[in-house]
């Protein structure tokens, strides 16, 4: 009876996960939101609401929390938020709703409870990385059709506000849950323990996962940041005896990698050493221009509001020409809008991550992949940016059931 109800618990648990986890997505772009949860794809309002929602669900199924490794950190940064918020209003005459409403998105950190409160052991968190999978899978197949018949007719079926470019490309939506969850299913692959059936979605979501990088979301930095990881993955996931699915792999991976760095190396060379490049010529601009207004906002930041382009604070905010984007500035991003306590809190993050990492005794190898990710691509996004704020709570949650993990 007891066994019962835990199962009837977890699958409970694991639903509302799920839900979160698809809410992430929009329901894979398909259906249209009502205002205010509509528009640009980075509006992730939506998710952060029902993030909340799932929450009071689960204290009020479950009347407990479990803390884990990052508990107190979610509540330190909510805590800097807050203080943020108070600045936005004291400076800029912004009204409460303004001011709390521009911090909304980070309440999706809240769904990080009811995640690691799931993770109790290896079962389970199996079970949350095939989820995990499958609803990626779903998203990168249904934003490759979108790539695909764009490119045949011109015709966008996605429900969102993007542009999609002449090439195909959409900003933001093949970001967050994808970036995790293909290197999830890296890991996955080379277990050797693990079953072959557990294996069948991990092999599509990382084949479909990283077309999707490259052809959708088209960031030179996001894929090599991931393929560093997955490299990562092998080296220290490797045994001293190789099966044969494991030889495949490197080798598979061994000429996608050749094909992927011989076609983009001289291209990533020319534009990081062109700062007249549109991407790099905005970074350094925008770098160039927020300096000042750290100087005098040491301590705060200048916030995170992105104000209405006819309000002359905007043009204060995003720079003079109005292009300047924290999230294109990576931890300098975290400097300008929360200043240096937001700056610590995220250096300290990934210093605790470091720690659970080596210490680890089972998943070490994934714990350094999701690790170096986060590294690599530190100058030129972070994981408090709207897009990528559904990574953080994904990387929080498995850095603390690694650090507890046993077999």
């Amino acid at each position: 009876m007891i066994r019962k109800k835990r199962k009837t618990d977890n699958n409970f648990l694991l639903c509302l996960i799920g839900i979160f986890l698809v809410s992430v997505t929009k329901f894979f772009y398909l259906i249209p939101l009502p205002y205010p949860f509509s528009n640009e794809a980075s509006n992730v309002s939506f998710s952060a609401f029902v993030a909340v929602i799932i929450f009071i669900i689960f204290l009020g199924r479950y009347q407990q929390i479990k803390v884990g490794k990052f508990g107190i950190a979610i509540g330190i940064l909510f805590l800097i938020l807050i203080s943020n918020a108070f600045y936005m209003m004291n400076v800029y005459n912004l009204n409460l709703t303004s001011a709390f409403g521009s911090q909304f998105f980070y309440l999706m950190l809240l769904a990080y409870f009811p995640i690691i409160y799931f993770l109790k052991d290896e079962e389970q968190f199996y079970k949350f990385c095939t989820l995990l999978e499958s609803i990626s899978l779903i998203l990168c197949v249904v934003l490759l059709c979108q790539n695909i018949i764009f490119k045949l007719n011109g015709r966008k079926f996605l429900q969102i506000a993007a542009v999609i470019g002449v090439n195909g490309r959409i900003y933001s939506v093949a970001e967050g849950l994808i970036r995790i969850s293909v290197i999830i299913s890296a890991y996955k692959l080379l277990d050797s323990q693990l079953q072959v059936l557990r294996k069948k979605v991990s092999f599509f979501n990382l084949i479909v996962g990283i077309y999707s990088i490259i052809l959708v979301d088209q960031s030179r930095i996001y894929l090599i940041s991931i393929i560093i990881s997955i490299l990562t993955i092998i080296i220290l996931g490797q045994q001293n005896k190789m099966d044969a699915i494991k030889i495949l792999f490197y080798v598979l991976l061994a000429i996608c990698l050749i094909y992927l760095f011989y076609t983009m190396f001289q291209s990533l060379l020319s534009t990081m050493s062109d700062n007249n490049n549109g991407s790099n010529y905005a970074r350094k601009e925008a770098i160039d221009y927020y300096i000042p207004l750290v100087k005098k906002n040491f301590w705060t930041g200048i916030g995170n509001i992105v104000p209405n382009p006819s309000s002359t604070l905007f043009y204060y905010l995003k720079g003079p020409l109005g292009i300047y984007n924290y999230d294109d500035i990576g931890i300098f991003g975290i400097f300008v809008t929360l200043g240096i306590f937001g700056l610590g809190w995220y250096i300290w993050i990934i210093i605790k991550s470091l720690r659970i990492a080596k210490k680890a005794v089972h998943m070490k190898a994934l714990l350094y992949g999701l690790w170096v990710e986060i590294i690599v691509s530190v100058f030129t996004m972070s994981y408090l940016d709207y897009s990528r704020i559904v990574s953080l709570v994904l990387f929080l949650s498995i850095m603390s059931f690694g650090d507890t993990y046993k077999k």
